[in-house]
C-alpha cells in the first residue's frame, strides 16, 4: 500500500424496501429500516482524501463523495470531502438516503427528517435543529446520500448547507461566502440566517 493515501473499500447501498413514518414533532420513524449489507470483498485500495465507503463492496475502485450520486445538479462538497445536495422539496430529483426537510411539501419515498424553519427565519428550535444537522452530516460522513430541501431551494437550504460546513470545520465568518460561491449565489437570504449561523460551532 502507497503511503500517505487512505485505503477504503466501495461499496453499494442496498436497500430493502424501508418505509418511514414522521411524527407532528419531525422525529425520524423507520417502520423496517434500511437493511444494509456492511460485508466487504476484495480488499482494500487507495482513495485520496475526501472519497467515501457505503456498505456492500463490489468493486476495488476509487470513488469520490460526488460520484454517488446518479445525478450532480445541486451538489455541494463539504470541507471534509462528503458531499451533500441542496434542492427545492418540490421538485423531481434522485434517490437519496436521507433527507432534512425544512418546509412542507412532497415526503420523499427515503428516510427524513424535518426541521421547523418557517421562510426567511431561522429554526424555531435551535436545538432540534443543531442535532438534526449534526445527524445529517454523521450520515453524509459515513458515505450515505444527504439531502436538504425548502421550498425554493436557495434561503433555507441555503443556510442549512452552511451549518453543515461550519459543522465540517468550516470557520463561520467564511461560510455565506463559500455557500454562495459553491452552491447558489442567493443562499442565506435575511440578515437573521446569517446571524443564526455565527451560533452553529
Amino acid at each position: 500500500m502507497s503511503p500517505g493515501l487512505t485505503y477504503i473499500a466501495l461499496a453499494e447501498y442496498r436497500p430493502a424496501g424501508a418505509a418511514s413514518r414522521h411524527s407532528p414533532r419531525g422525529d425520524l420513524h423507520t417502520d423496517t429500516g434500511a437493511a444494509l449489507d456492511h460485508s466487504v470483498g476484495g480488499g482494500a485500495f487507495p482513495c485520496p482524501p475526501g472519497t467515501m465507503s457505503r456498505p456492500r463492496a463490489r468493486h476495488n475502485v476509487p470513488v469520490t463523495a460526488a460520484q454517488i450520486w446518479s445525478e450532480q445538479t445541486g451538489l455541494l462538497v463539504l470541507p471534509s470531502g462528503a458531499a451533500v445536495r441542496g434542492r427545492r422539496v418540490a421538485a423531481t430529483a434522485s434517490p437519496a438516503d436521507f433527507a432534512l426537510l425544512l418546509a412542507p411539501g412532497p415526503e420523499p419515498t427515503w428516510p427524513y427528517r424535518r426541521i421547523r424553519w418557517p421562510d426567511f427565519w431561522v429554526p424555531l428550535d435551535r436545538a432540534d435543529a443543531l442535532d438534526a444537522l449534526r445527524a445529517a452530516l454523521r450520515r453524509a460522513h459515513d458515505g450515505e446520500r444527504v439531502e436538504v430541501a425548502c421550498r425554493g431551494g436557495i434561503g433555507r437550504t441555503g443556510t442549512a448547507l452552511a451549518a453543515l460546513a461550519i459543522l465540517d470545520g468550516l470557520p463561520a465568518e467564511q461560510a455565506v461566502p463559500w455557500v454562495r460561491a459553491g452552491y447558489h449565489r442567493k443562499a442565506v437570504e435575511t440578515p437573521w440566517q446569517r446571524r443564526w449561523l455565527r451560533y452553529v460551532a
